[in-house]
């Protein structure tokens, strides 16, 4: 008595649900939470019934309530009716007080007294299953509801589930965001706004950088951000030329990274100083103490000077003047070419200097593809 089959994952068991009730002419009324036993089918469970918005049910009136049932849940879906009898506290338990239909079998955890909570059933209880669709999947908010999860709450076959679906996306209220998982189109935008205003907030911060690395905006969403709306997030604003994503990195179209009037400076001299020393720059310290700025905002200058190609890092930390880098490259290609290795003494003695800035430059030729170890000696790579 009072089991159901169905098929698998077809219905989700519940202890809570929201429904419309009607009291009748001879009942009590309702101030606060009452026990109930609660009807429907063949099933009957005690429960505890409170009203939702309201202070006060007074008898014959309709009301929205919150039902949680005790014991074991009981599998039921929107419109199943059910029959409310007396209260423990009465005399004369067991009498019919009422009855109802089921609205919501997976009711949002938030206060009773909530008015957006009365809002939603008011529009589950029109019997419109495109507005039910729609109300369950906007208010999960960022975290969305995904297909299954739509099938099972509201009983709706499969292909009209799709349909309606289809048909809230059209009218721009409703977005799947990946494969089954649907959110608000509101959620999105405030979602949109949010990656916008972080990307901003990061290039303030960090005027040198070209632009946020994917996984840090990503972060910057909230935490219950749905599966897939990243990633859509993304597409949108790449296809509205708001935000351009580069490899692992996204700015907003117009970011340009900047350098303030002391940062040009010790860009300017920096440039110099690279140039003027060829293949034997100065370390990252020394250069800070010689151009008066801490190690941490010269880094920043360097990085600058890196991307826009007037210096060229090395393995060990070092950055060399690129011209000088680029003429090293095609004398080692020359004599590659016209004596097929290159040992290590030649090597050195090509490039002029001591071990501290020739190795990082044999690593980096090396890392480039332009060259391989073959013994004790280097040779070119094949393929290039």
């Amino acid at each position: 008595r009072g089991l159901m089959v169905s098929a698998p994952e077809a219905l989700q068991p519940t202890r809570a649900l929201d429904a419309e009730i009607t009291l009748l002419p001879e009942a009590p009324a309702i101030t606060k939470p009452v026990p109930v036993e609660f009807l429907t089918g063949t099933a009957e469970r005690r429960a505890r019934l409170a009203s939702i918005g309201r202070e006060r049910i007074d008898p014959g009136e309709k009301s929205f309530v919150r039902i949680h049932l005790e014991d074991e849940p009981l599998a039921l879906l929107p419109g199943d009716r059910f029959i409310l009898r007396g209260f423990a506290r009465l005399t004369g338990g067991g009498a019919s007080v009422g009855g109802g239909s089921v609205l919501d079998v997976a009711p949002p955890h938030r206060r009773l007294s909530n008015p957006s909570l009365r809002r939603e059933l008011t529009g589950l209880a029109t019997g419109d299953p495109g507005a039910a669709v729609e109300i369950r999947v906007v208010r999960t908010g960022f975290a969305g509801l995904s297909f299954a999860s739509l099938g099972r709450e509201t009983g709706t076959p499969e292909t009209q589930l799709r349909d309606l679906l289809a048909e809230r996306a059209a009218a721009g209220t409703l977005q799947e965001v990946s494969a089954g998982i649907w959110l608000g189109s509101a959620a999105m935008d405030e979602l949109e706004s949010r990656l916008l205003a972080a990307l901003a907030a990061f290039h303030e911060r960090e005027r040198l950088l070209p632009g946020m690395s994917r996984g840090a905006l990503r972060g910057a969403l909230p935490d219950n951000t749905a599966a897939g709306a990243f990633d859509l997030l993304l597409e949108r604003g790449v296809a509205a030329n708001r935000i351009a994503a580069e490899g692992k990195l996204v700015r907003l179209v117009d970011h340009v990274p900047t350098l303030s009037e002391r940062e040009e400076s010790v860009a300017a001299q920096m440039r110099a100083d690279a140039a003027s020393a060829g293949l034997e720059p100065p370390t990252p310290r020394e250069w800070a103490e010689k151009v008066g700025v801490d190690l941490d905002a010269l880094r920043g200058v360097l990085a600058h000077l890196e991307r826009e190609g007037s210096l060229v890092r090395t393995p060990g930390d070092l950055w060399f003047d690129r011209g000088a880098v680029d003429e090293l490259r095609e004398r080692v290609i020359a004599h590659l070419r016209e004596h097929e290795t290159l040992d290590t003494p030649t090597y050195k003695s090509m490039i002029g200097t001591t071990r501290k800035w020739a190795v990082p430059l044999m690593e980096l030729f090396d890392a480039e593809h332009l060259t391989m170890r073959a013994g004790e000696a280097r040779v070119l790579r094949r393929k290039r």
